[in-house]
């Protein structure tokens, strides 16, 4: 998503808290924008190179090991099935949603790539309120962040060892660079 006035781009990952941030920083989508919805790095620099030169980039990113469960739920795959096409084939997520080509950049850091500041899904709203500070933005909104029904809320639960192993595996990028724990 590009915010004309705000000078903006957001970096959509799904199942990051994107969908409650777009509506957030566009006012329920009263401000101008161009809406790319999960267009990765690459992508924005492709298609709007002078936005992304001169416009403030960010993107969030959720724990690896929560997002996949989160992820499989969603799209009712089980998570053990998703976790063996993601090794096979990252390019997952253009299978599953009919989305752009960033599946192929997993992990996480490889889409954000250039982005000015990295937002964490676990600390939603406090990082919104350091954009919103930064940039004048709306209020975060007060609905609901979508929640994938059926699912066990603690996404431990879903592993074991050698489940551990492949994920991290997956986002050792991730989880270095970002520190994320299991």
């Amino acid at each position: 998503m590009i915010l004309l006035k705000s000078k903006l781009i957001f970096v959509h990952i799904p199942r990051t808290g994107g969908t409650i941030i777009e509506k957030s920083i566009s006012n329920n989508f009263q401000e101008t924008y161009i809406k790319e919805k999960h267009f990765e790095s690459y992508d924005y620099k492709w298609a709007y190179p002078d936005f992304w030169e001169h416009f403030f980039k960010f993107g969030f990113v959720r724990n690896p090991y929560d997002w996949v469960v989160s992820f499989s739920h969603r799209y009712q795959i089980n998570v053990e099935t998703f976790v063996g096409y993601l090794e096979r084939n990252p390019m997952i997520y253009a299978h599953c949603h009919n989305g752009p080509r960033w599946g192929q950049k997993l992990p996480f850091c490889n889409i954000l790539d250039g982005v000015d500041f990295v937002g964490r899904f676990e600390n939603l709203q406090e990082d919104y309120k350091y954009l919103q500070n930064k940039f004048d933005l709306p209020p975060f909104l007060d609905e609901k962040i979508k929640v994938t029904e059926n699912r066990k809320k603690d996404y431990k639960w879903y592993y074991d060892e050698e489940l551990f192993d492949r994920v991290t595996k997956i986002f050792r990028k991730d989880i270095e660079k970002y520190g994320y724990k299991f």
